[in-house]
């Protein structure tokens, strides 16, 4: 924990931090039975040249578990409200090829944002927050009154504390990392620049916690409406085909949308085992439903002209990973309808 930006020692004894705490729950009216605080391991990213190291916060029923799973149960409320005309935030990949389907566009652009959770100003988040509180509550909307959520939010992001070598850590950078509320919290904040952004611009925006894509008729710059504290750097130079998430996008002449499947970990420098073998120890199902699976996937994320070479991909892996010849053609068979 030597010259970490993001937590800083406090020199409160385990009496204190816990008097914090239990006087934080007696305010709301919660129950907490244990006090247990989380820890840090570091785990390395072996696909970066040098190889690169994460840190990130472990624990089990830790402290702020009940406080940070209720405060997920009002902040999904207030996001689900707000998206109802609005389907600029992504779940999934397959709601992304949903939303694109018979788009026209001339230029695409992908960012991502550098080490967004901890650089996200905590004072502006509990600010942003609160505005979407009252946004959404002004129909009385959620069981929860004002007061009880600001101390709600303001003890999920203001004290985070980590316990390491008989030393107490408290966050002091950043939202929170590890808990339950942590990516929606990061959602919200970013999802209140966009909303008041995109209302009015031409361009269809989608984003998936940090990546970002943007479609335009005319190529553009790094969007500025992000906070000047949040770093977006651009993904790609090339404006007609560019991967997001685990889909490769092309723009034809004509300004329609092509996609088929792509796989980051294609690009490492070793060899990954993307499924088991099959002469694992695994009941045989198991085996019958990684290939189904795919193939739903393959149809689902591929346009028309990509599904059957991405078939016959996925059948030569299968293949090299002993599965029975007989087995996926049956199954290839018996989906043809579904995605030929």
């Amino acid at each position: 924990m030597e010259n970490n930006t993001i937590f800083k020692p406090i020199k409160d004894k385990s009496t204190t931090v816990d008097k914090k705490i239990l006087v934080f729950y007696k305010l709301v009216k919660l129950k907490i039975k244990n006090i247990n605080f989380p820890y840090v391991i570091i785990v390395p990213k072996f696909h970066k040249i040098p190889i690169a190291f994460r840190s990130i916060t472990c624990g089990t029923n830790i402290y702020s578990s009940i406080a940070s799973k209720l405060l997920l149960k009002y902040l999904t409320q207030i996001f689900e409200t707000l998206k109802i005309n609005n389907n600029s935030i992504l779940n999934n990949s397959y709601s992304f090829i949903t939303s694109i389907n018979n788009q026209q566009f001339n230029c695409i652009n992908t960012f991502d944002f550098k080490d967004l959770f901890n650089n996200i100003n905590i004072e502006d988040l509990n600010i942003v927050i609160l505005k979407l509180f009252d946004l959404v509550n002004s129909n009385k909307v959620l069981s929860i009154n004002l007061s009880h959520f600001k101390s709600l939010l303001k003890f999920v992001t203001f004290s985070c504390y980590l316990f390491q070598n008989s030393t107490f850590y408290v966050q002091t950078v950043g939202v929170p990392q590890g808990s339950a509320s942590s990516s929606i919290l990061a959602n919200l904040y970013l999802f209140y620049y966009e909303h008041n952004y995109n209302k009015d611009n031409d361009y269809l925006l989608y984003r998936y916690i940090d990546d970002v894509i943007i479609f335009t008729y005319t190529n553009i710059d790094t969007p500025s409406f992000y906070p000047k504290n949040l770093e977006l750097l651009k993904s790609s130079n090339d404006t007609k085909n560019v991967n997001f998430l685990d889909i490769n996008i092309n723009i034809q002449d004509n300004g329609k949308i092509k996609t088929d499947l792509y796989d980051k970990r294609n690009e490492y420098n070793f060899e990954i085992t993307k499924c088991q073998y099959f002469n694992s120890c695994l009941h045989k199902n198991v085996f019958k439903n990684i290939i189904i699976n795919q193939l739903i996937r393959i149809n689902r994320l591929c346009s028309k002209e990509n599904i059957k070479k991405q078939v016959i991909l996925c059948k030569q892996y299968l293949l090299s990973h002993n599965y029975p010849t007989r087995l996926i053609d049956s199954l290839i068979n018996r989906l043809k309808f579904y995605y030929f």
